[in-house]
């Protein structure tokens, strides 16, 4: 599926669950989804139960998965960049787009939910903490914890105002930088017209901490010899990326 189509089709969903949802108090986009990180913990709170939420399986429609995850699943959706040399650029979890719910989740959210990949479930999904202030204030949206008082709002929001650099890739893009025709003489039988093939050039960029204003190249490969997804980065270090990339291109393997 095309990038474009996804985001569309994840768009209507979103903004229809958004609708039905409270208002965010804080900006979930500020708020870790890591506990150890939390400046939203009441004291003496303790950590919301899975099964009775599912919250975060609902809301989110664009969850990456890594090249293992996918390839451990075996279920996917691929996405493609808009241009015409449809570059393979991500796996994302599939949406039962009726429900707008990751296909993986049974039950009904709000009261008893189940994954039915649970052992197998992506890296993304391990990574979300139960507790964490990201997943209560999805929580609060959903109505399944009190709201934040206005002091408690402008308190949080004060803590959140200065970002808190943790020197990881935060977003990363797999961009076609050129497409050259060769003549390949060598293919077909003798005397049959020489086969015109097209090159593929891409680079992969990547943006610390969230900064869209300066972004690093990792990488360039042909996509017919290697595969990279753009969600494999994140989260590494640039460095840790570049490891990678060097370690796997030796092996012959991608993200």
């Amino acid at each position: 599926m095309s990038k474009s189509e996804f985001v569309r089709l994840a768009g209507e969903t979103e903004e229809r669950k958004l609708a039905g949802s409270l208002p965010a108090q804080l900006d979930t986009a500020r708020l870790s989804k890591y506990v150890a990180d939390s400046v939203t913990l009441r004291e003496g709170g303790s950590i919301p139960d899975c099964v009775t939420c599912g919250v975060c399986c609902d809301i989110y429609s664009m969850v990456p998965m890594g090249l293992d995850d996918s390839e451990r699943l075996g279920i996917y959706v691929e996405i493609t960049d808009d241009s015409e040399t449809d570059l393979v650029v991500d796996r994302l979890i599939p949406r039962d787009w009726d429900r707008g719910v990751c296909v993986f989740l049974s039950g009904e959210v709000g009261r008893h939910v189940g994954c039915t990949v649970y052992e197998k479930r992506p890296g993304v999904c391990r990574n979300f903490e139960a507790g964490s202030d990201r997943c209560r204030e999805l929580r609060r949206m959903y109505g399944l914890e009190p709201q934040l008082s206005k002091e408690e709002v402008e308190l949080f929001a004060d803590a959140l105002a200065a970002p808190r650099p943790r020197g990881v890739i935060s977003n990363a893009v797999c961009q076609v930088v050129s497409v050259s025709n060769t003549i390949d003489t060598a293919a077909g039988n003798e005397g049959d017209a020489p086969v015109l093939e097209s090159v593929i050039a891409v680079k992969i960029f990547a943006a610390v901490d969230g900064d869209i204003e300066n972004w690093t190249e990792l990488h360039t490969y042909n996509p017919d010899q290697e595969l990279w997804l753009q969600s494999g980065f994140i989260g590494m270090t640039v460095e840790e990326a570049r490891r990678l990339i060097a370690a796997r291109c030796e092996q012959g393997v991608s993200n």
